[in-house]
């Protein structure tokens, strides 16, 4: 049960997302979990009814930013989780395992404590991360794994000037200062989602959501401090990223979907790094940006719908 200070938290989170989720017609309903040797508090948003897909987002938001797509894959139960340090979870301590063990170790800690047997593995950015950690520790509990945008899960993949100055000493000033408006848009535009804001799609609900958990939750000091995790001086460090080998062991189908405007897509081969899984698939969308489902949630949703089908038959 929540205490009265947790309480408070989820009201003011739930008043925030209120009105991204109206704007999609969805009434997410909430789970709050304790889970693990140390009953860290996690949420997980649901949407819908049908196989379970869990999802895990990347550093541009966390459940209401999944609202397009979700509100166009029904016959799901989509299960978003909230990462540490967003949201209604608590923050981590990284420093006990590796990122990608502590992540699949949580998300299956969550899938007990939800009762779910198996899921569909769908991640977003860093989120991907996570996707590719469960199928990778816990095969047995996954059904497909779907990544959506570029994503640290190679060595090869270069870490962006923004994540080394948000885990450099800078960072700390940078995790605190308030965020506008403007800056919003900005960093919307950087990740390659200009015309999704020119014309709507990207909302101003959407948007006025970003600013106010921002400027309201700590949510960036704890995203720096997972950054500085695994963000090392040369790289990224070791036990984030996956190998040839780690490719070719997956026993579930994986599929990628990445947009031509995400910053993420140029200088690596995503094509081929799917291409080292078993049953891998890659789709490109044009003019889509760092969460391509912001630009064609229809298009994407119909993406996913086909993997999961695919992935049972």
């Amino acid at each position: 049960m929540a205490s009265e200070t947790e309480g408070s938290v989820l009201t003011l989170l739930n008043e925030l997302e209120a009105p991204v989720w109206g704007h999609w017609g969805l009434e997410p309903g909430e789970r709050i979990l304790e889970v693990g040797s140390s009953s860290r508090r996690v949420r997980v948003e649901e949407v819908g009814s049908g196989p379970p897909v869990l999802l895990v987002h990347g550093a541009s938001g966390y459940g209401p930013y999944w609202a397009p797509l979700v509100a166009e894959l029904g016959g799901y139960q989509c299960l978003m989780l909230d990462r540490p340090g967003f949201g209604g979870t608590d923050p981590a301590d990284y420093s006990q395992t590796t990122y990608r063990d502590f992540a699949a170790d949580l998300m299956v800690d969550v899938l007990d404590e939800l009762g779910v047997a198996k899921v569909h593995s769908v991640g977003a950015s860093i989120g991907d991360v996570w996707a590719l950690a469960l199928a990778s520790k816990y095969p047995d509990r996954v059904l497909s794994v779907t990544l959506l945008g570029a994503g640290p899960l190679s060595d090869g993949v270069e870490v962006h000037m923004g994540l080394r100055l948000l885990r450099s000493p800078l960072g700390a000033l940078m995790s605190r200062i308030p965020w506008r408006e403007r800056m919003e848009v900005g960093q919307a535009k950087q990740s390659g989602h200009g015309p999704a804001l020119d014309d709507g799609r990207l909302s101003q609900p959407y948007v006025d959501w970003k600013v106010e958990m921002t400027n309201q939750t700590g949510w960036r000091v704890h995203e720096r401090a997972m950054m500085r995790a695994v963000i090392g001086r040369g790289g990224w460090k070791p036990g984030l990223t996956f190998n040839a080998d780690d490719l070719s062991s997956l026993p579930v189908p994986v599929l990628m979907v990445c947009g031509t405007s995400d910053p993420g897509f140029e200088g690596f081969d995503w094509e081929g790094f799917i291409a080292q899984t078993p049953e891998g698939a890659f789709d490109l969308l044009d003019g889509a940006g760092h969460e391509p489902w912001f630009e064609d949630p229809e298009y994407v949703a119909n993406s996913l719908r086909g993997h999961f089908k695919k992935a049972v038959e």
